[in-house]
């Protein structure tokens, strides 16, 4: 369970920008003057064209990359490098010639975490997810939507206070989609972590999230923020159904366009 005596500001960004490229010739200027801040179990999207640089902005939250200019601080640290913080990608990151236990193992190896408690935590979690059966299967022998489901408990396994998902169902089918998510969205109340998730699904990131944050076409500036206030404790397929879902639809399409339509010209 996550401290309640964390503070409230969990990720503080401050004038952060992002160039990429070594000479004038091939500089981009991957974001500009980004001010964001993100508090204590919230789940805040992050929404934007294809290139608005918003998995450039999960890297420099996590560490891995460096501002060119501004600062980025995470529970009142400033990021200097990488630091203990969930990273789920996109693209599978499973180990072949692990089973499942020993995936959900992983990341607790590395932090030096000992063997019999290292798997009682993966068991754990393998069995909220629906693993448990599965702990000595491969991963070539799952689904994708139990694969999706690995990569989520080694994820959970660390317990992580914050986590960066940089669209993390975009791969599955509709309907494995809508049941990770909910079951995501189940954990996530009980966990009481920060998360970011970045996603280019509109309804998506309204049925999820506390928070929609578009980013502009490159270079990616925070265009805009909406609170969303939809019910809690409902499924994402309840919450689309919820009265207030299609204006706040229709509102942020309507800004989401342009900025799409920018970045195809």
């Amino acid at each position: 369970m996550i401290d309640p005596k964390m503070p409230e500001t969990m990720i503080s960004i401050r004038d952060v920008s992002k160039e990429f490229g070594a000479t004038e010739t091939s500089r981009v200027q991957a974001l500009q003057g980004i001010n964001l801040s993100i508090g204590r179990r919230e789940l805040v999207s992050l929404v934007g064209p294809s290139g608005c640089g918003k998995s450039t902005l999960l890297n420099l939250i996590a560490g891995l990359d460096t501002c060119s200019s501004g600062e980025i601080l995470v529970e009142g640290q400033r990021v200097t490098g990488p630091r203990r913080i969930g990273y789920m990608f996109q693209q599978d990151t499973l180990l072949p010639w692990r089973n499942v236990q020993t995936n959900a193992e992983f990341a607790l190896e590395i932090a030096g975490v000992a063997p019999k408690d290292r798997c009682d935590i993966a068991a754990g979690w393998l069995q909220k997810l629906g693993l448990g059966r599965f702990k000595s299967h491969y991963p070539h022998q799952l689904s994708g939507g139990m694969r999706k489901r690995l990569q989520l408990a080694a994820v959970l396994a660390t317990e992580p206070r914050i986590l960066l998902m940089d669209e993390p169902f975009g791969a599955l089918d509709a309907q494995t989609r809508t049941l990770i998510e909910d079951d995501f969205m189940t954990l996530w109340r009980d966990v009481g972590m920060t998360v970011v998730f970045v996603t280019h699904d509109l309804a998506e990131a309204i049925a999820m999230c506390t928070q929609v944050v578009i980013i502009s076409a490159r270079p990616g500036r925070v265009k805009s923020q909406y609170k969303i206030g939809l019910p809690t404790g409902l499924s994402t397929t309840d919450r689309k159904l919820a009265p207030g879902f299609q204006d706040l639809f229709s509102q942020i399409w309507s800004d989401l366009r342009d900025e799409v339509g920018s970045s195809l010209e």
